[in-house]
């Protein structure tokens, strides 16, 4: 069931995984390591080889 303080709840985690991608992206640029940008946010089976980082 959807309500709506858990759909403001969710937008909010969102868009602060977001930001923490952004600053994690942006280390590992800085560390000379090109990631790769994953088109899937949401974990999933189907989507797990794309965002799945292997070092």
């Amino acid at each position: 069931m959807k309500t709506p303080k858990l759909i403001t709840v969710g937008a909010s985690i969102g868009s602060t995984e977001a930001t923490h991608a952004a600053a994690i992206r942006a280390t590992f640029k800085a560390l000379g390591v090109n990631l790769e940008i994953v088109s899937a946010s949401f974990v999933s089976i189907e989507t797990h080889e794309a965002w799945v980082l292997k070092i």
